[in-house]
């Protein structure tokens, strides 16, 4: 372990709870604590529907939890509700895209969502999915984006190590739906907030699961089949 200081999250200096994020990607283990250490996290919240990688041995359950238990870091899984793979067809859309709005709605998640809230008040909490990028994840799309509108900070681990802050990546989202969307001529008469939901929405369409999703190929960007 590198030796540093773990700071509760909830003495960040604007007194805000904060929470992280990070997709496994292609990194090797090593490199993977270094990034989270780095950052002070002391409890990993896996929200990977399937905490299996057919990619990345290092990061199926058992033997993360194992690696993280050695450098101090605690583990927990709760990809049921918080997945990115509903079980219930009822969580889909029409053209079957997993709906993100419709699974923010559920008691479950709810009840999920408050508990992660409740563990980062004493430890620092970053959330692991697989995709490289936090746009392309529903880490962020949808469980981040919850725990924000619960007034608690979050942060995306990039693969260099640097953080991009959970308002900056909706705003560039929002900045890009109104660019390249069928609908971006509406933009000018929606409401931020509904900007916001729009941008969301408009993401989630291109990168959530998809029922009828092909298998996904052995390339090292493409973690879309372990949501």
């Amino acid at each position: 372990m590198m030796g540093l200081r773990r700071v509760a999250a909830s003495n960040q200096p604007d007194g805000r709870i904060k929470v992280f994020t990070i997709g496994h990607s292609n990194h090797t283990l090593d490199r993977f604590l270094q990034l989270i250490e780095r950052h002070g996290i002391d409890e990993l919240v896996d929200v990977r529907t399937s905490p299996y990688s057919r990619w990345a041995a290092d990061f199926n359950r058992e033997k993360l939890e194992m690696d993280l238990e050695d450098a101090g870091i605690g583990y927990s899984h709760m990809g049921g509700a918080l997945g990115g793979r509903p079980t219930s067809h009822d969580l889909y859309d029409p053209e079957g895209i997993a709906d993100y709005e419709r699974m923010s709605a559920t008691k479950d998640f709810e009840d999920d969502i408050e508990q992660v809230a409740r563990i980062a008040e004493d430890r620092v909490v970053c959330l692991l999915c697989s995709e490289r990028q936090p746009e392309d994840c529903h880490r962020t799309l949808l469980v981040a984006e919850a725990l924000v509108s619960r007034e608690i900070s979050a942060h995306h681990i990039l693969v260099t190590g640097d953080l991009i802050e959970h308002e900056s990546l909706v705003a560039r989202l929002m900045v890009d739906y109104q660019r390249k969307s069928k609908s971006a001529d509406l933009g000018m008469f929606l409401s931020e907030q509904d900007t916001r939901k729009a941008a969301l929405r408009w993401q989630a369409k291109q990168v959530a699961f998809r029922l009828d999703r092909p298998p996904a190929n052995n390339d090292e960007h493409d973690w879309a089949s372990e949501h």
